[in-house]
């Protein structure tokens, strides 16, 4: 997914103005916000993950839409609003993109326990501490390449997910309707000094 970070030039405030009448109320106003912008490329509807920061809250507040054609879709924290989401932007995940999808559902989803983030390398991991190299150097033994294995309903893959702290290896499923379910896991490090999870 290619990610452009912008400021408030007129292109992102006509889209800033849009997330607005979607909200109802202009939560951001011009000159106190910054925008990212990605192309999610496992959606028919040409649909970009735009995230804007309001600068005069405090503390700073972020919140994340889905921006495609003249629809505007803010999900909330559960797979529910993803698979919603999914049907508004006319879902297509292939072998080429179903990792990316899988990165993105795990993003979108919010929990009082943790977080969950695909693992591809240790660089994917959000550190809030230094680690020491001994550490890395196990995790970077830990962390496999994903594996992707196509069947007639969707996909079955096998890759690092982190969940709050811990690593684990997982078993996923991915149908084409773009459901995921976690088959299994086995955990490989506990207690790694990564971001806590918040709940926008």
């Amino acid at each position: 997914m290619s990610v452009v970070l912008s400021g408030a030039d007129a292109e992102n405030q006509k889209l800033v103005n849009k997330i607005n009448d979607f909200i109802g109320r202009p939560f951001f106003k011009s000159g106190k916000y910054s925008v990212s912008r990605s192309l999610l490329p496992f959606y028919e509807t040409p649909t970009e993950l735009v995230k804007v920061m309001n600068f005069a809250t405090i503390p700073n507040v972020t919140r994340a839409f889905l921006c495609g054609n003249d629809n505007v879709f803010e999900t909330d924290g559960t797979s529910d609003a993803v698979y919603e989401a999914n049907d508004l932007f006319s879902l297509k995940i292939d072998e080429k993109n179903a990792l990316d999808y899988v990165a993105f559902f795990f993003e979108r989803l919010r929990s009082p326990q943790g977080r969950f983030k695909l693992i591809r390398n240790v660089a994917d991991i959000p550190f809030t501490a230094n680690v020491d190299e001994e550490t890395l150097k196990a995790l970077e033994q830990m962390i496999a390449a994903p594996e992707i294995t196509e069947n007639p309903k969707g996909f079955e893959i096998r890759a690092n997910v982190l969940f709050a702290t811990s690593l684990f290896r997982s078993e996923l499923s991915v149908a084409k309707d773009g459901t995921v379910e976690i088959k299994s896991e086995t955990p490989l490090f506990s207690d790694l000094p990564v971001q806590r999870p918040r709940l926008r």
